[in-house]
């Protein structure tokens, strides 16, 4: 793919919906849309004829779902990223299963839609890249072992001693099963993507531990995730379709 633009088909029946997503797109060199269907048997007969990198997918349209046309694609071992962007959560843990890239709720906010666009456009292009950093990074979470500065040096940890993770501006606190709880001088941001993969952002201030969840629960129309020891985390709305996804990863 390199530095080519990146093929985008979109595929949704609300006339409204997709012309959102071209508003979006347009004039923008990265990214080409190639076309549009508002249906699933309109974005075959494109598809016979064009190649696409993404598919920006509805999952409700008349006649056949979103979900059919990804099993239409596997079945023609056709592997584009899947962009599902729906109105409705209910969906969110199916496609977890189908191996789509990203999960997106209606309407999709521009920042949201290009940082997924964006993020798989990078994948591609680092792929061989990545693959290499994956397998380093499994090697390093089988050693069960997290390097943490503190005020004397490092403090060394085993990961599965982590109950979440607390973002406070520049700081971020490390809840442990003992009871303790270890502070480290950088944000939540900077650390979240060198954790092992159990652990899954839940809030602009959480990181919790997926091994350590007891429960999810609803409460006051608030989503939580009850931590082992007591705890009760918010799991904010603009991550909920996500931690359901991630969450699928490790109980589906």
């Amino acid at each position: 793919m390199k530095n080519s633009a990146l093929k985008i088909l979109i595929v949704d029946d609300e006339v409204h919906a997709s012309a959102l997503l071209q508003r979006i797109l347009e004039n923008m060199p990265e990214f080409d849309i190639i076309g549009t269907a508002n249906s699933a048997k309109e974005a075959k007969t494109i598809l016979t004829v064009s190649h696409v990198d993404v598919i920006l997918l509805d999952i409700e349209m008349p006649s056949e779902d979103g979900f059919n046309l990804i099993s239409y694609l596997r079945s023609k071992s056709y592997y584009p990223g899947i962009i599902i962007i729906s109105a409705f959560e209910k969906y969110a843990l199916k496609a977890i299963k189908n191996s789509v890239f990203d999960y997106h709720l209606k309407p999709v906010s521009k920042n949201d839609l290009l940082a997924s666009l964006r993020k798989y456009k990078s994948m591609e292009q680092k792929s061989s890249y990545q693959s290499l950093e994956q397998i380093s990074r499994l090697l390093q979470n089988d050693k069960k072992r997290m390097k943490l500065p503190d005020s004397e040096g490092y403090q060394i940890i085993d990961p599965a001693e982590v109950l979440f993770i607390e973002g406070d501006g520049n700081y971020s606190d490390f809840i442990l099963k003992n009871g303790s709880t270890l502070c480290i001088s950088k944000n939540i941001g900077s650390i979240e993507d060198d954790l092992p993969d159990n652990f899954i952002r839940v809030s602009r201030k959480h990181i919790v531990n997926v091994d350590h969840i007891l429960r999810i629960r609803k409460k006051s129309g608030k989503t939580f995730a009850s931590i082992e020891s007591g705890y009760d985390i918010n799991i904010s709305r603009g991550y909920k379709s996500l931690v359901e996804l991630e969450l699928a990863r490790f109980f589906l």
